[in-house]
């Protein structure tokens, strides 16, 4: 993967996102932070192919956070406490735009 312009690690796993907005996933999968459900370890970074148009990415210890050019959230893994408990990433509905998010252990 070439020209990254954000990177994220969480526990075991990173996040990238390229020039172009596309979202790339490598690491450990066991609560698909990944983005991916079949998987649970990639060894080699993959494409999310749902996420466009990211301009950041965030890693929690087994969740993941990404901003678009939009102000849009997306959220996959798992935090523990249930709210993000997708594989595959799912937009948080909002009326306002969002501009920075951040991850911690468990939130």
């Amino acid at each position: 993967v070439k020209d990254m312009q954000s990177v994220a690690c969480g526990e075991d796993f990173t996040l990238c996102v390229d020039q172009q907005g596309h979202v790339w996933s490598f690491g450990s999968n066991d609560m698909n932070q990944l983005g991916f459900k079949e998987q649970y370890h990639i060894v080699y970074p993959q494409q999310i192919e749902k996420l466009s148009n990211i301009t950041s990415v965030h890693c929690g210890r087994s969740h993941s956070a990404c901003l678009d050019a939009d102000g849009a959230l997306w959220i996959f893994g798992n935090s523990h406490y249930s709210w993000c408990n997708d594989s595959a990433p799912r937009k948080i509905k909002r009326d306002e735009k969002i501009c920075l998010i951040a991850c911690g252990g468990s939130h």
